[in-house]
């Protein structure tokens, strides 16, 4: 399994550096680049069956979620960016990915959750972790729209990404995607409701909280967005806001699984 992760590892970032000079202009053979990115995806993929997957149930530790959100994460890009413009955020992913298939490798802790026998509670984990996996791409996406606009303000436009979308285009994915996410995260705190309003605890209220929240950040910026037209700052302000309620809940999640 080591030479397994090893190569993971390897491949990432490899991809990563190609995709670095794609974006910045260089000729990089696309369709070469798209396989090379698949096979790294699947090799994390194996990593993270035999991480998660194990004897005694499934290890749903810190480093595992973090990798396995980074994987999701870099998956929805690949194949949001058929139709939207989201190629870019792999130069964020794909090191991420490296980076916490390493950790988990050398730090892989243990959480045991016996999915299987409580099938209302896979589904609920399954459903969370896509739902921040869609919130981490709008996370990305608006760290490189700050990028882009700190750019253009000062001036210095040919200093930032060269092969970014305009900026109006770029604002359309993030709502875009805060828009899947936010339909996510409300079939997230629905299905809350309906499978452990039983069976709740302190750590699990302070769980709800932190998603109602996150929630309302992002339907505050929706209506913004609709009502008055919000952008640029203020949307990149309500984005990061809803994401940091989230990042504060999933880890409190990590531990109460």
């Amino acid at each position: 399994m080591q030479t397994v992760v090893i190569a993971t590892v390897v491949v990432y970032v490899l991809t990563a550096l190609a995709q670095a000079m794609s974006v910045r202009g260089v000729c990089v053979h696309r369709p070469v680049l798209r396989s090379v990115i698949a096979c790294a995806l699947l090799l994390h993929a194996y990593v993270l069956y035999h991480g998660i997957d194990t004897s005694a149930g499934q290890n749903l530790s810190v480093m595992n979620i973090l990798s396995l959100v980074t994987w999701l994460s870099s998956v929805l890009i690949i194949v949001a960016s058929c139709y939207v413009p989201l190629t870019n955020l792999l130069l964020f992913t794909l090191p991420l990915a490296a980076l916490f298939v390493l950790l988990a490798a050398c730090f892989p802790g243990v959480n045991v959750l016996h999915t299987v026998a409580d099938m209302p509670r896979l589904l609920h984990v399954l459903l969370s972790m896509l739902t921040f996996s869609v919130f981490c791409v709008a996370g990305l996406q608006a760290l490189l729209l700050t990028w882009q606009d700190v750019c253009v303000r000062g001036k210095h436009a040919g200093s930032g990404l060269p092969l970014l979308p305009p900026l109006e285009v770029m604002e359309n994915v993030l709502f875009q995607i805060i828009g899947v996410g936010f339909f996510l995260l409300s079939a997230v705190l629905i299905s809350s409701l309906w499978f452990f309003y039983h069976s709740w605890v302190v750590i699990l209220w302070g769980k709800v909280v932190l998603t109602l929240l996150g929630w309302l950040s992002f339907a505050v910026l929706l209506v913004g967005r609709y009502y008055y037209g919000w952008r640029g700052t203020l949307a990149i302000r309500y984005t990061a806001s809803g994401l940091f309620f989230l990042l504060l809940c999933y880890l409190l999640l990590a531990i109460s699984w």
